[in-house]
């Protein structure tokens, strides 16, 4: 199973969820869609130095770990997503930032595999605040 971390950028204002996304640039059935930041898991690598080597390389930040925090685990049949959020907007570039909410959520253009944890992440999102 290929081991994945990512990072969910986010911040919360007048009750409003914004979650940071980029456009992925594929040569596969992704292309074009949003997504997080992330990658996969390199040897003796763990699953938070993956989120940030990843930040890093697609996005140029660093991000710090007090800023960051597992929320959980997510498995697919190929992948084992490690879920963290990252709540320091003003690393983010001022593009990319999207609303969230419930009802958005199955006409976003996101992965399909996104579409099943995302829910899980709103509601995290909305209790740590």
């Amino acid at each position: 199973m290929i081991q994945v971390s990512i990072v969910i950028p986010y911040y919360k204002e007048n009750q409003k969820i914004y979650l940071w996304m980029q456009r992925r640039s594929s040569s596969d059935s992704l292309d074009g869609l949003l997504e997080f930041p992330g990658g996969k898991k390199e040897e003796n690598e763990s699953s938070l130095a993956t989120a940030i080597r990843e930040v890093k390389e697609e996005v140029g930040i660093d991000i710090e770990t007090k800023n960051t925090r597992f929320v959980g685990e997510h498995n697919a049949k190929i992948v084992s997503l490690s879920l963290y959020l990252n709540d320091n907007m003003d690393l983010w570039p001022k593009e990319g930032w999207v609303e969230i909410n419930d009802k958005c959520l199955e006409s976003l253009e996101i992965p399909p595999e996104n579409k099943l944890f995302l829910p899980r992440i709103l509601e995290s999102i909305k209790s740590a605040i």
